[in-house]
């Protein structure tokens, strides 16, 4: 026979327990999953910002390997850089 909690609006101690189980997991999850959504979008950022990076240094890399080839010719060297390519893609 289940005990009566008469503070618990007709409902037999033990399914105030559980009721009280279940909601308590259903708060862990919904705070463990915005708690993961601010992890998951920092690691996110963090990570574009690094491959941003690396790929912007590739390409002062490869247009400054462009350039001393150029000059080592003897031919001028008149591409545009990343800078001003850049800014050319803003503007359009």
């Amino acid at each position: 026979m289940a005990l009566f909690d008469w503070g618990n609006r007709g409902k037999t101690l033990e399914q105030g327990r559980a009721e009280g189980r279940i909601e308590g997991r259903a708060e862990g999850l919904t705070e463990g999953r915005a708690e993961g959504l601010t992890e998951g979008r920092a690691e996110g950022l963090t990570e574009g910002l690094a491959e941003g990076r690396a790929e912007e240094r590739e390409a002062w890399m490869d247009w400054l390997r462009k350039q001393d080839e150029a000059h080592a010719r003897g031919e001028d060297f008149n591409e545009p850089s990343p800078a001003e390519r850049a800014k050319e893609s803003q503007v359009a």
